[in-house]
């Protein structure tokens, strides 16, 4: 018993987004663009991920002349192919070659 003093006690907050709309996430553009990922990251419908992956791979190509916009760009891609297991690297690639 002794021990329990040095036991942490966190509470855990869990913020449901998949509520809200695109107009409703506020915030500077890398987090807006970092919580409408967290929001579809698991959506079953690929399309609908894919047009929301389309449109933060050209908010963060506008970061990109700005100091970190590579940085965040490389950090979201590695989120969402640990996250997705049904979507590829050559998915990823298609999006960014049609956006280019």
């Amino acid at each position: 018993m002794q021990l329990l003093k040095y036991i942490p006690n966190y509470e855990y907050i869990l913020y449901d987004l998949s509520a809200y709309g695109e107009e409703e996430i506020k915030g500077n553009v890398q987090l807006r663009i970092f919580l409408e990922i967290l929001k579809v990251i698991y959506n079953k419908d690929i399309e609908e991920f894919l047009m929301i992956l389309e449109k933060s791979i050209i908010a963060l190509e506008r970061l990109e002349t700005q100091d970190k916009g590579i940085d965040y760009f490389e950090t979201f891609i590695r989120y969402i192919m640990n996250a997705r297991q049904d979507i590829s690297i050559t998915d990823v690639y298609e999006v960014v070659k049609n956006i280019s």
